[in-house]
């Protein structure tokens, strides 16, 4: 009986010994060449495995590999509800003849309201957001998706953007209040994400204004097209430019820049696009315009 102690006992010690977690630097580096959708997968293994995908380095190293692989992330409303799809950014420019599809991500409920719940921000670092009243973040790699509690003026609705700080590596939401007089309660308001419970904080503007269509965020700055509320000259539309680290505010007074315009990333800097005649994008454009800053 000693000896067939003495085995089982040797079997049970070596189960503990194989059965030890995989050290997290090889977990990080091990998870860093998988796909989305078997990231997804391994975070089911175990408390371990799922909180790599939220490491703060992991993030960093998955993005920089990532991007040696780009894809097209693409969303639609359909039956009541709003759809994720991506695909390969790599297109043969020639007939394949293996067939195409598209790697389905996640979808979401319409929640209530107008079609206006269904509009979301342009994705920065691979998470986006809704810009409905009650904002929602998305990340289309994990499913997984967080609600922001309702930032509301008393009057007035708020218009949501969405901005990331790569100093400090802190995601922000921020809203305006969409006033169309001087007189009306104007409000600016910041919500840091991961860093505990999400509040609303207030921060001054020294000038007040409607925000309008189009946004974008690069290198650390929060850039939209807004209307001077209260100006002597009509219509006079500007470029804000928001600090996402700071949280301070500049003003760019462009000569040529319309309610329509379109803002893009040209090189690491912004870019104004818009068409003429002026107006939106339609069959009797001509050409158009690009302002670089």
């Amino acid at each position: 009986m000693g000896k067939r102690q003495k085995q089982v006992t040797h079997r049970i010690n070596s189960r503990r010994e194989n059965s030890k977690e995989i050290p997290i630097d090889l977990l990080i580096d091990i998870f860093s060449r998988l796909s989305m959708a078997d990231i997804a997968r391994c975070r089911c293994v175990s408390k371990l495995w799922s909180s790599v995908p939220r490491l703060r380095y992991f993030t960093e190293l998955f993005l920089k590999i990532s991007s040696a692989r780009p894809r097209i992330l693409f969303t639609f409303p359909h039956n009541g509800k709003r759809i994720f799809y991506s695909i390969s950014q790599h297109l043969h420019s020639e007939p394949s003849p293996f067939p195409f599809v598209p790697y389905y991500h996640m979808s979401f409920p319409k929640g209530k309201g107008s079609s206006y719940d269904y509009e979301i921000l342009a994705p920065v670092r691979g998470f986006l957001c809704s810009k409905a009243s009650k904002p929602m973040i998305y990340n289309p790699s994990t499913g997984e998706c967080k609600t922001l509690p309702r930032a509301m003026t008393k009057r007035t609705e708020m218009k949501t953007y969405f901005g990331y700080d790569p100093i400090d590596k802190l995601f922000k939401v921020f809203c305006v209040s969409k006033v169309l007089l001087a007189s009306e309660d104007f409000a600016c308001r910041v919500s840091t994400l991961g860093t505990g419970e999400v509040y609303w904080r207030m921060i001054e503007c020294s000038i007040p204004h409607r925000p309008l269509r189009g946004e974008i965020c690069i290198d650390g700055v929060l850039y939209y097209v807004a209307e001077c509320i209260g100006n002597k000259i009509p219509e006079c539309y500007m470029v804000v430019c928001f600090d996402v680290r700071s949280e301070k505010f500049k003003f760019l007074v462009v000569e040529f820049i319309f309610w329509c315009s379109t803002l893009i990333n040209c090189k690491g800097k912004l870019g104004v696009l818009w068409s003429v005649p002026f107006g939106l994008t339609h069959e009797l454009t001509k050409y158009f315009v690009l302002w670089i800053l």
